[in-house]
């Protein structure tokens, strides 16, 4: 059986993945992208190292509810210092008016 922190893990890195591949390879218009500073990294690294902490309540069902937010956290402190224009938004509806 897992530990929490592995469990955490076996959620979080995918999601991660997914989350990354889908700002890599989506379609971003300019201004859907939104630029972030070093207080932003500093806000994302504590919010996965709080999802990390969470592990140590004693409930599987706290780490497999952090996870997705583990995964949020990092992907978007990832996608501060890889894309240098900003954090991509490519999940934007056009509105036909």
């Amino acid at each position: 059986m897992l530990s929490r922190l592995g469990l955490l893990l076996v959620v979080a890195l995918p999601l991660l993945a997914v989350d990354l591949a889908y700002k890599a390879f989506g379609t971003t218009p300019v201004w859907a992208y939104h630029p972030r500073g070093a207080a932003w990294l500093v806000l994302s690294a504590a919010v996965v190292a709080g999802c990390l902490a969470l592990t140590r309540v004693p409930s599987r069902a706290v780490a497999l509810t952090a996870a997705p937010r583990a995964a949020a956290a990092a992907g978007n402190g990832i996608a501060a210092v890889a894309w240098s224009q900003g954090i991509p938004n490519p999940l934007v509806v056009e509105s036909a008016a």
